[in-house]
């Protein structure tokens, strides 16, 4: 596993198993590296941390952090799930 210091963070550690495209890996770093540091950011200035709530107070740095990478995404993309046997429901997925 490789380790990399983020400046006022500390260390970031990624093991890629079996992800061998580049741009996949690349992605991922910046998208951790950006989390990480806005994470950090939050907490030097209220003293809380935004991975203690729920699911939608992490969009606070999540969604900042995926349009620093790339413009096109959506936090909630509709689509319609079929479980086998069951009938097909409209649902999303997140990012």
């Amino acid at each position: 596993m490789k380790y990399e210091t983020i400046t006022k963070c500390g260390e970031l550690g990624i093991e890629f198993n079996n992800i061998d495209e580049r741009i996949t890996m690349d992605f991922l770093k910046r998208l951790l590296r950006d989390i990480i540091e806005r994470s950090t950011k939050y907490f030097d200035e209220t003293g809380d941390h935004v991975f203690i709530y729920r699911e939608r107070q992490m969009y606070s740095v999540i969604c900042p952090s995926i349009a620093g990478v790339t413009s096109g995404y959506l936090m909630e993309h509709p689509l319609k799930r079929k479980p086998a046997g069951e009938e097909e429901y409209s649902g999303s997925v997140d990012y």
